[in-house]
């Protein structure tokens, strides 16, 4: 008796990874690149969703914590991240959705 196994989800990450890079990294800045990085590699699929905080990227980057939400306000701002939930005091860290291209 054999188990039957679920296919795989296709693995999207390079795909998401060459858009960004082909078509919406030119003209950000260092930190705008290093938060979109740190959060794509934080992403789960299949909705790409990263739980952070605007603290841990800014340590991970090495930068300020201004200069990281600043960057996410941009992000946010180009389409290439969704805020799915602020995070905060006994609420825990935010939730972003990462996109490699705005929409159109």
């Amino acid at each position: 008796m054999s188990a039957t196994r679920k296919p795989k989800p296709p693995n999207l990450r390079f795909e998401l990874l060459n858009g960004f890079i082909d078509f919406s990294m030119d003209g950000l800045t260092r930190a705008e690149l290093a938060t979109w990085f740190v959060l794509y590699r934080d992403a789960k699929p299949p909705r790409w969703e990263a739980r952070t905080s605007a603290g841990d990227i800014a340590r991970r980057i090495g930068a300020s914590k201004r200069a990281v939400s600043s960057a996410l306000a941009s992000l946010q701002s180009r389409g290439l991240l969704i805020v799915i939930q602020r995070g905060g005091l006994r609420q825990g860290p935010s939730t972003y959705r990462v996109r490699p291209v705005p929409p159109q």
